[in-house]
């Protein structure tokens, strides 16, 4: 009967619970509708099939399955098939010379990272061969060969970078001696192809007559391959232009190879050696750097070897999932089968999912290769407990290399991203459950749970207090003596000595690796910043040290710092440390950039049409109306007066504040609310209290369940792990940082279910799993901050908890009912999952650019050009590079890019928000500022002088920022990045209450500081340029100077207020005033970022238009010593002097379209020059 209850929760979670997710997640992904919509999409998915078939074809057909002739002809003819394809629905193939190049292009890519496979699988075969010697030769050792391999690479690299010498010799070194591995060990690895054929024999045509199960397996591989060949050239690009690869996941790679290794002493990227999983790509940019006449450039090879981390998931993935089944079951059936089956597919679902396609397609990032590793570490503890229970009386030494091996890697998957922590911790429950018993493991699960939030690790501080982790911990030791107790009474500790060596032997392991190859490096650079200690060095050893940022409260503009010093008299001026630092604000930044995906505060569940089965559980839950509920009751009374919070009534607030405990944080919140209205003294209106508001609100919204009218209001923390699927609180719900898919809530309601299940039929297996697996998601839940890279390792858990649960309901299902209704339960799952495979593909589909990107694939390209008649002239170019692409994608960089090529290492950047410092020459003394914690705090007196003269002392000359950075922090939960952005203003009046960077940038060009160099925003450009006559024209003549540079600010990113028409229109007036003049050509070739002699194109501008009527030859005469972009500025400025002179109604409309692209452009910047 029991059996009964679970299969039929099963199919109601599967159909009628199915649909009221998916209909959720419709409702927040409705971009799907559009790209269901784009035949484009289609096209490509169906040439995507067909492409497959080659290799799919072979694979079935084939009597004799021949690896070597799979992977030397069947699969590079698909994928380049698939390459063309691709090429002709986005873009069109441009002669032959293009047709020709993307074929070579294809082969040489995937041959490249073929041989880096079979190489660094070689290297790990001599290792384990000479050394290791492993006592087995299965397809798992295949997979832990190649990890060692792996592991002996980076850790090479490492070293050449640590010393300075990974010059392009040596890489080259490095990548010959690969070949000679491959040519020395062929014969060993042929023993490999023997395993791997007789897997692809299992599907071939013959067998899938006599066990049609297996058809299941061929469309799993031929999902595989679509997804090889999608991630191959997706992953094909010039460079990388998301934001995070263009930061740290290719930039520090790309620094550290064109410098040979890290930059000793650099105030910017690349001081100190990179983590360990840098180094696979470091390697690439090495190798092809060195190779000038190359036609593809290094970021190119680096990408598309970096999408190989892919495959190495989904490889070790489906051996990890192997793994387990085989410790956990007695023997192959028909439940193991599907099984199997299913962890492949949800492993499939994971790497095309929004996040897991697009961490390697688009944002190029290197996580899952640290994915990877971790699962390297799994694998090998899972063989090592394989090999324990298959052999009665195992000789100690060969069993310890397995969990040695797995110890190593998991301290590299480490040292590769701190993150892999959480997986180490886990794995460690997992051995604790297995041998000694699962409630002990729980126990230790809770107190790390608890920790997070008493060391206040990365996000945890947003979640968890240090008071509420010190009870979590507490009640975690209660859990563990329970435990032992049990244990103790159970009479378990028949083994305990061995048990407990053996997890010795793994932890120590792992601390040894990580002190010799992390620990070292740690000591030298805490010891020379005067920070070593024991907690410090752990805590960098195991984590990773992150500051913290945030300015402190100003209300005013403090008038003793409205010091108006000119640049003379300032730097006639000599200030002493102290007084530089005296009024300076420390600046705190949170998790601004979190709030944008996670949320603050309140999600509203209402009714709504049609099946919402969460608001009724809800309601089941919550059912009273106009009521506060949760654990913190303190939090709980500010809910329940919300209305005096909202309304700041201040008596009522003081009365409120009496009933609260008074070493609560609630009471510190709203004694400082209520401190904080008491020093703005009398007040007109209750907006004036807008942050005091803030301040409560968010505090109790994100401790407490609110219902009114019928709704529910509910923290969005509370719903992280919903979230990831529906993306409830996402500003752009089209981002997958937090998208993997609905079909994982699936699959986590299987980890509840098997917890349950396991614990109804006392099945220790399965309770150690799911509960681990629950543990794992619940230390992410404290310091993910709600973004699923930070702990990828739980995928690989949640598929197999998934897993056993499905293989033991399959063992447990003996009655014809119950295996009736299994099957149509599994049936229903397929179903959903087939559905959100779709998506995945429809999505991955809309992917890669045709246009320029497209053309790089070829090595050929169109470019349009004009004669001495400025007549556009189209031609073919055969040599297409990245520079070509970059021209079109980023022209308004290469002014700056030029200005700073020699410069001195002194003369430093800081750069917010822009791509311009991936692209620059000289790398030292770069400094990065993305939050503007930094440069805000530099700022914070609001003092030019001092200013000018801090940011000297630090050696920085220019600044670089993109204006965009204001549409990051637009909401609640991150508005104070806004606020370091612009400024901070009254709620009442709407003037500056307390500057930002950008009115500050305006106040310090207007006092003198600052200069101009460069920038295609139109409207920053009049801001920091005109006079205060020609703004006080149109804005007021009564402006004092704190008005003109709000005006000026405002001017300069207009974009982001209400009034911003007014602003755009200003700007607009401003840009045809100045086409009679000849200025509009320097803010034509701004906005179009071409770099022209501005005299020289208004000399020839004067001379056509002042001649009366132009012939051919005065044209031809006037235009030949001009170049291209030249030639172009000038052709756009006679069009609109021509078009102002005869007042055509089309001016109008070629003056929006400058001005769309100058203020509403992606990628915008400001340089400026301390002068």
């Amino acid at each position: 009967m029991k059996q009964k209850i679970f299969l039929g929760i099963g199919i109601l979670l599967c159909s009628i619970i199915g649909f009221s997710i998916y209909n959720e997640f419709m409702t927040n992904h409705t971009y799907y509708y559009t790209m269901f919509s784009d035949r484009t999409n289609w096209k490509i998915m169906i040439r995507g099939i067909i492409a497959i078939l080659i290799p799919l074809g072979y694979i079935l057909r084939n009597k004799q399955f021949s690896l070597k002739k799979f992977l030397i002809t069947r699969l590079p003819a698909g994928l380049t098939i698939f390459g063309l394809a691709h090429i002709i629905i986005k873009e069109g193939i441009i002669g032959s010379s293009g047709f020709v190049m993307i074929i070579i292009n294809t082969l040489l890519l995937y041959f490249l990272g073929l041989y880096l496979i079979l190489g660094i699988t070689s290297v790990g075969h001599m290792i384990n061969k000479y050394r290791i010697r492993l006592p087995q030769q299965r397809i798992q050792e295949l997979f832990l060969n190649f990890g060692i391999g792996l592991g002996a690479f980076l850790l090479i690299i490492k070293v050449l970078v640590s010393f300075t010498i990974l010059y392009g010799a040596v890489t080259w070194l490095l990548f010959i001696g690969l070949g000679v591995a491959i040519y020395f060990f062929r014969k060993d690895l042929i023993k490999y192809q023997l395993i791997i054929e007789e897997q692809f024999d299992s599907i071939k045509q013959s067998s899938l007559k006599k066990d049609p199960i297996l058809w299941i397996g061929l469309v799993l591989v031929a999902i595989s391959l679509l997804y090889y060949f999608y991630g191959f050239h997706l992953s094909f690009i010039p460079y990388s232009t998301a934001w995070d690869a263009n930061h740290a996941y290719m930039y520090v790679p790309k620094v550290i190879a064109e410098n040979h290794g890290v930059l000793r002493g650099n105030l910017g990227v690349a001081a100190t050696p990179p983590e360990l999983r840098h180094g696979f790509i470091t390697f690439w940019f090495s190798l092809i750097g060195a190779i000038k006449w190359f036609w593809l450039g290094p970021d190119t090879v680096a990408v598309a070897m970096n999408f190989l981390s892919g495959i190495f998931t989904l490889i070790l993935g489906l051996g990890t999932i192997k793994e387990i089944i085989n410790y956990f079951t007695k023997k192959e059936t028909t439940g193991t089968k599907i099984a199997f089956y299913l962890g492949r597919f949800l492993l499939i679902l994971w790497l095309t999912s929004g996040m897991g396609a697009f961490l390697v397609f688009v944002d190029n990032k290197t996580d899952l290769g640290v994915m990877a590793i971790t699962m390297l570490g799994m694998l090998s503890g899972l063989i090592f407990l394989n090999y324990i229970k298959n052999n009665n009386e195992p000789r100690q030494k060969e069993t310890l290399k397995y969990i040695v091996i797995s110890g190593v890697f998991f301290a590299l998957a480490t040292m590769a991203k701190p993150t892999a922590f959480i997986d180490i911790v886990l794995f460690g429950l997992l051995l604790v459950a297995l041998w000694i018993n699962s409630v002990i493991a729980i126990g230790f699960g809770v107190i790390v749970t608890g920790m997070t939030g008493i060391l206040q690790i990365a996000n945890a501080r947003d979640l968890i207090s240090q008071e509420t982790g010190k009870r979590v911990v507490i009640a975690g030791i209660i859990i563990v003596i329970c435990g032992i107790i049990y244990t103790y009474f159970q009479k378990h500790f028949k083994n305990l000595k061995t048990t407990l060596i053996n997890i010795g032997i793994w932890v120590g392991s792992i601390l040894i690796t990580l002190i010799l190859f992390k620990g070292t490096h740690l000591i030298y650079s805490q010891i020379q910043n005067n920070d070593f200690g024991g907690g410090n060095f752990v805590k960098a050893l195991l984590l990773a040290t992150t500051g913290e940022n945030k300015l402190e409260d100003q209300t005013t503009i403090d008038q003793l710092q409205k010091n108006k010093l000119g640049l003379e008299t300032c730097e006639a001026m000599s200030f002493t440390k102290e007084e530089l630092e005296k009024n300076k604000k420390k600046s705190i930044v949170g998790n601004e950039d979190v709030g944008r995906y996670v949320g603050y505060g309140w999600k509203e569940f209402s009714k709504g049409d049609g099946l919402n089965i969460g608001y009724g559980i809800l309601r089941l839950i919550y059912p009273q109306n106009d009521t506060c509920y949760g654990l913190n009751k303190n939090a709980k009374i500010l809910c329940k007066n919300s209305n005096m919070v909202l309304s700041f009534n201040i008596p009522g607030l003081k009365g409120v504040l009496n009933t609260l405990d008074s070493d609560s944080e609630s009471y510190k919140v709203l004694k400082k609310a209520l401190q904080n209205a008491e020093n703005k003294g009398q007040v007109t209106s209750a907006v004036e209290y807008r942050d005091e508001i803030l301040m409560i609100k968010q505090y109790y919204e994100s401790r407490s369940i609110k219902t009114e009218n019928g709704k529910v209001f509910v923290p969005y923390r509370y719903i992280i792990p919903l979230n990831i699927s529906f993306n409830w609180s996402l500003q752009n719900l089209s981002s997958y940082y937090t998208d993997i898919g609905f079909i994982w809530l699936f699959a986590m309601a299987f980890i509840i279910f098997g917890l349950i299940y396991g614990c109804i039929k006392k099945d220790k297996t399965l309770i150690s799993i799911s509960s681990i697996a629950i543990l794992g998601w619940a230390i992410w839940w404290m310091i993910g901050g709600g973004i699923l890279w930070y702990g990828l390792g739980l995928i690989i858990r949640t598929i197999l908890s998934a897993i056993m649960y499905v293989n033991q309901i399959f063992d447990d299902s003996t009655e014809d009912t119950e295996k009736n209704m299994l099957y149509f339960f599994l049936f229903l799952f397929a179903i959903w999952g087939i559905i959100q495979l779709f998506f995945n593909f429809i999505r991955i589909s809309s992917q890669g650019s045709g246009g320029p990107f497209a053309r790089y694939k070829m090595n050929t390209g169109k470019t349009i050009e004009l004669d001495a008649n400025l007549q556009q002239k189209e031609s073919i170019v055969n040599k297409y590079d990245w520079k070509d692409v970059f021209d079109l994608q980023f022209p308004h960089y290469n002014k700056f890019i030029e200005l700073v090529k020699e410069r001195k290492d002194e003369d430093g950047v800081f750069i917010a928000g822009t791509y311009i410092q991936y692209f620059l020459h000289n790398q030292r003394n770069i400094k990065q500022d993305g939050m503007l914690g930094r440069l805000r705090e530099e700022m914070s007196d609001n003092d030019s002088c001092k200013t000018s003269q801090r940011l000297k002392n630090a050696n920085i000359k220019y600044l670089v920022i993109d204006p965009n950075i204001g549409t990051v922090g637009m909401g609640e939960g991150n508005e104070t990045l806004f606020h370091r952005f612009f400024a901070k203003l009254d709620p009442v009046s709407g003037k500056i209450e307390s500057h930002g960077v950008i009115s500050m940038l305006m106040k310090m060009k207007q006092e003198g500081f600052l200069d101009l160099i460069n920038t295609n925003n139109l409207g920053t450009k009049y801001a920091l340029e005109l006079d205060d006559n020609k703004l006080k024209e149109s804005f007021g003549q009564t402006l004092s100077q704190e008005d003109l540079i709000f005006t000026r600010a405002k001017l300069s990113v207009a974009r982001y207020f209400q009034d911003a028409n007014n602003y755009i229109n200003f700007i607009a007036n401003m840009f045809v005033e100045r086409i009679p003049t000849g200025k509009a050509i320097g803010d034509i070739a701004d906005v179009y970022g071409k770099i022209i002699d501005e005299e020289k194109v208004q000399t020839a501008a004067n001379t056509l238009l002042q001649s009366g009527q132009v012939t051919t030859q005065l044209l031809q005469q006037t235009t030949q010593n001009l170049s291209q972009d030249e030639r172009l500025i000038l052709a756009q400025y006679l069009s609109l002097f021509n078009l102002k002179r005869s007042e055509n109604a089309k001016l109008q409309e070629a003056v929006n379209g400058i001005l769309g692209q100058s203020l509403g452009g992606s990628s915008q910047v400001i340089v400026l020059e301390l002068l």
